[in-house]
């Protein structure tokens, strides 16, 4: 067994998914497109600007459109001109060439989107995906597998995006993984026709087996390196780092607001433990007080983390367009596994800096 199909044999045990399949792009939507899963007559819905502009970067404008809020409502509305009713007994209707066959509706949600964190209720999307024939599909990336068990929340496919680096050449993989067809337990039990459909919409173009090329090698010399980086101790350190710090920036007078989905005033907080396992993830997104610029914050928090412990991932930061009801750039932080003191003091030294 090669270290792709080991890692997939993991990944299957783990989150419990019928199957899953590495694919060679950079990101879910080149993944998308490349998987050539929509085709000029289908519809793909996503939420917010940002998402927006990569799907219809890479898949046209034509096929993509966006919800005006994070909503199984929205959603619906969004993707009623080409809302079909499923047929009983046949998800194969859907294993066609692209392009040749009935419309297709995608609904995809990210399991935090940016620059608001926002969670989805991945649940309640299941069910009116259902209602609306529409396939779900769920990225990941930002939170993995670990904190976003959303396959068993009920998506038809999941995407996470991996990077692996070998020598000065980085190797962008997505994995991408479909539930099993039988739902529920006991009486309760029953068969999803659409998880029966992304099975075979994926398994028509990618096969049974785990192609692996010259990724393989570079994966097989440095997967010890990287084996860390998908294990539970790794991801619950960033999860818990991030609700500290998020704990403490709230709290913070430069700060304007804090955002991160395990603060009582977040929108989500309701459904988050529903949706979220093992915390709220490793995000967290700033509003900084009048005056104060982000740029200059990020390069003073860059300098000190840089000198924090070696051994210790380190929080990445990216300023990212502020959400509807700010139009100042936010800091977005994506929490690493360093000591949760040693960031609070660096962040009061740079706040006092910049001030």
């Amino acid at each position: 067994m090669n270290c792709f199909e080991a890692l997939i044999a993991h990944h299957i045990q783990e989150s419990q998914t019928r199957a899953s399949w590495f694919v060679s792009a950079g990101s879910t939507a080149d993944a998308l497109a490349k998987l050539g899963l929509l085709s000029s007559a289908d519809k793909l819905v996503v939420y917010g600007k940002d998402a927006l502009s990569r799907y219809q970067q890479v898949l046209g404008e034509s096929c993509v459109c966006a919800a005006h809020e994070v909503s199984a409502e929205a959603f619906c509305l969004a993707s009623v001109s080409t809302r079909r009713t499923l047929t009983e007994g046949s998800p194969a209707s859907y294993a066609h060439t692209p392009g040749q066959g009935p419309e297709h509706v995608f609904w995809m949600l990210d399991a935090l989107s940016i620059p608001d964190l926002r969670v989805p209720d991945i649940t309640s999307f299941a069910t009116a995906a259902r209602e609306c024939g529409a396939l779900l599909l769920v990225d990941i990336s930002r939170i993995g597998s670990y904190g976003a068990p959303a396959l068993r929340l009920g998506a038809h496919m999941v995407f996470e995006q991996l990077g692996i680096c070998e020598a000065q050449q980085a190797l962008h993989l997505v994995m991408v993984s479909v539930p099993h067809t039988k739902r529920g337990r006991g009486k309760k039990q029953h068969e999803d026709l659409l998880a029966e459909t992304a099975y075979r919409l994926l398994n028509m173009r990618l096969g049974d087996a785990v192609e692996a090329s010259h990724e393989e090698r570079a994966f097989d010399a440095h997967v010890k390196k990287t084996a860390t980086a998908h294990t539970r101790e790794h991801a619950q350190q960033r999860f818990d780092l991030a609700r500290t710090l998020a704990a403490y920036l709230d709290c913070h007078p430069q700060i304007n607001k804090t955002i991160f989905p395990g603060l009582e005033h977040h929108p989500d907080r309701g459904h988050v433990g529903r949706v979220l396992e093992h915390g709220a993830g490793p995000l967290i997104a700033l509003q900084l007080g009048d005056g104060l610029e982000p740029g200059c914050l990020a390069e003073n928090l860059c300098l000190g983390i840089s000198q924090l412990d070696a051994s210790a991932e380190h929080t990445r930061l990216e300023l990212v367009q502020g959400t509807a009801d700010s139009s100042q750039p936010h800091l977005l932080l994506s929490c690493g596994t360093e000591d949760a003191l040693d960031m609070i003091e660096l962040f009061e030294k740079s706040l006092r800096v910049v001030d």
